[in-house]
């Protein structure tokens, strides 16, 4: 793996790093309030939407809030759905259509499904504004409200009865509005489908001078955040930090039941945990099982209730881990027959849906490449994944022709192709990306500072480095430079000796620990020739015991002699 290595002699460790993240007001970005995000009607239709939702509040009609079945998706629906019934008393419902008899967005089934039930009114949160053909369908039988954040049609390529375009997209013309900050001409715009939903309902806060401690939903809409891999600068950055100090104070019923069955309550919450532990569970429901059971984790009043949920959650994650790994191991096998593809594309027969996109996301993380992988069942979906240099949306685009439908992010995407033309699509996939994308080179890491010795790395700049979390997509934790190490002991931890400790110093003679995990086996050359000097790419953490807290490095790579 190449290093690239910054230069900055003369400037303390923790000042250049602080200068590299571009800390350009730091009351607002060290001590952020909600009131330091823009104004949420900036954002395009968000008055429109705001006046047609409390007037059908107001009619009494029946209104339904249409989610998706991820995290993000549940996050938004739970915060729609929570603000309305209770701070407005509306006749509401939340609604997650099924990954395996409905699929992603607007469908006719969906829709079929909230008129049964008397929906005069759908909010979509997470999904909807590329379900432009539906909404002109049914806009006389219901009325739509779409919040959304994903990918918008363009007009360039189509034209769609029922449309208008807005600032270059192609949006619904039949809709009572199209709220999503792609639409907007300025501000930031990387924001997720649980920030949307939070924004509508903090604009109605601000029309109606209802005075809601709008914090309530900061936890939830943090969730959303980091696991749908938002960048966490701006808006972001403000809520993921808002919302990790709501998480703590253990206010929503659900978040703290899941919080104890996962055994991290008592834990120092941060974005590692929504990452990992969080949102897995929350995603476990709509993979294996009922996304809505998520929902109802997330909005009780009940702890009784919250208890049975988060159990069911945790049984279903478990089983979630277990055959990911199983379907894991099988596409691994077969990429392994293709490794000259610029791009892996694999259809499985009947795969489980839930775990596709898991699939897709650990091999394009393994082998830093685009892949797609699918099922083929009643119909032939799939879900892409993408290391942050390619476009994997844009990519899918060239291909609508064999697509029944598709959507989703720069990383990731989900798509439904044709069956007949599977073959078509799969070909003509791997010939555009074997022209369009660069051959493989040598891995690269960017560190982002040098510490002159063990010296500077103290619990004083572990404390300010700290400061700069909530870490994640574009902040992520420093990765600092260390050179001319030794080693003066070391390790192995873990049933199977997978982990590593070692012990390393420097010519100041201070002694600090180093820990790898998972990967022992690779040190073999490190133990080999131990006299010799190290160079280490680190991330430095905090190791606290009884109340001690000490500075410890956990390694992202190293170099012999």
């Amino acid at each position: 793996m190449k290093w690239i290595v910054p230069k900055h002699d003369g400037i303390d460790l923790v000042d250049w790093l602080y200068s590299q993240r571009n800390i350009l007001d730091q009351r607002k970005f060290f001590t952020p309030t909600i009131d330091d995000m823009p104004d949420p009607f900036l954002i395009h239709d968000m008055e429109k939407g705001v006046d047609f939702l409390v007037k059908s509040v107001k009619l009494k009609k029946r209104i339904f809030i249409h989610g998706d079945f991820d995290a993000d998706g549940v996050t938004a629906t739970s915060i729609m759905w929570l603000f309305l019934s209770k701070y407005l008393k509306a006749d509401v419902m939340p609604y997650i259509p099924s990954r395996f008899y409905e699929g992603y967005g607007l469908t006719e089934e969906s829709i079929a499904a909230i008129k049964e039930k008397g929906g005069e009114v759908i909010v979509t949160v997470d999904c909807g504004v590329k379900d432009i053909e539906l909404v002109h369908k049914y806009s006389k039988e219901i009325d739509f409200i779409i919040t959304d954040h994903h990918t918008i049609r363009s007009p360039e390529t189509e034209s769609v009865i029922g449309s208008k375009e807005v600032n270059g997209f192609l949006i619904s013309s039949k809709a009572q509005a199209v709220i999503h900050p792609a639409l907007t001409a300025e501000g930031f715009k990387e924001v997720c489908g649980a920030m949307v939903a939070f924004k509508l309902c903090l604009a109605i806060n601000k029309k109606l001078n209802l005075n809601i401690d709008m914090l309530e939903f900061a936890d939830l809409c943090a969730i959303g955040t980091v696991c749908d891999v938002m960048p966490l600068v701006e808006d972001n950055r403000i809520m993921v930090q808002l919302g990790l100090a709501q998480i703590i104070k253990l206010s929503n019923i659900g978040l703290k039941a899941l919080l104890e069955g996962s055994r991290v309550k008592d834990k120092k919450i941060n974005t590692y945990h929504i990452g990992f532990v969080i949102g897995p569970r929350l995603n476990a429901a709509g993979r294996l099982g009922d996304a809505l059971d998520a929902v109802r984790l997330l909005t009780t009043s009940s702890a009784q209730f919250a208890g049975q949920m988060a159990a069911k959650l945790e049984a279903l994650n478990a089983e979630r881990k277990k055959l990911t790994e199983q379907y894991f191991t099988l596409a691994d096998n077969e990429l392994k027959k293709s490794q000259n593809d610029k791009i892996f594309i694999y259809f499985g027969d009947d795969w489980p849906e839930g775990l596709l996109g898991l699939i897709a996301g650990k091999l394009a993380e393994k082998y830093s490449k685009p892949v797609i992988i699918g099922s083929k069942g009643k119909s032939y979906k799939a879900s892409a994944r993408s290391p942050e240099y390619f476009n994997i949306t844009e990519f899918i685009k060239n291909f609508e022709k064999y697509l029944e439908k598709y959507g989703g992010h720069v990383q990731a995407a989900g798509l439904t192709v044709k069956p007949e033309y599977l073959d078509n699509f799969i070909t003509e996939a791997k010939e555009l990306a074997a022209i369009s994308l660069l051959d493989d080179s040598e891995p690269v890491l960017y560190l982002d500072g040098i510490a002159k010795d063990l010296a500077e790395l103290n619990i004083d700049s572990l404390e300010k480095l700290m400061l700069l979390e909530p870490f994640g997509n574009k902040n992520p934790k420093p990765v600092i430079y260390l050179n001319k190490i030794l080693l003066k002991k070391h390790s192995f931890m873990g049933q199977k000796n997978e982990h590593i400790k070692l012990f390393l110093t420097d010519h100041t003679g201070i002694v600090i620990e180093a820990l790898s995990f998972g990967d022992a086996q690779k040190y073999e050359n490190l133990l080999k020739y131990s006299t010799l000097p190290i160079e280490l790419a680190v991330n430095l953490e905090v190791d606290e015991w009884n109340g001690y807290r000490k500075p410890t490095l956990r390694i992202v790579d190293f170099k012999i002699g």
